[in-house]
C-alpha cells in the first residue's frame, strides 16, 4: 500500500499498542527470570507485528498472551 495512504492516527494507535504489549511482559526477561518459549513467541510475534500483516494498521490479529 502507498505510504500516502497511511492513516497516521490509526497507525499511531496500533504502534502505541504494540509498544504497551511489550512493556507488559519486559518483566518475563528480568535477570532474575527464565522466560518459557510461549513468553518469548509471544514477545516475537507483538515485534512482528508490522511486518506480519497484511492490513496493518486496519486489521491487526493480535497474539494470544501466554500465562
Amino acid at each position: 500500500m502507498p505510504e500516502e495512504c497511511f492513516d497516521i492516527p490509526l497507525l499511531s494507535t496500533a504502534n502505541y499498542k504494540r509498544e504497551q504489549k511489550l512493556k507488559e511482559t519486559d518483566h518475563w526477561c528480568l535477570s532474575d527470570r527464565t522466560p518459557t518459549a510461549a513468553q518469548l513467541a509471544y514477545r516475537q510475534a507483538i515485534r512482528d507485528m508490522p511486518t506480519d500483516t497484511d492490513n496493518y494498521p486496519w486489521v491487526l490479529d493480535w497474539p494470544t498472551k501466554p500465562e
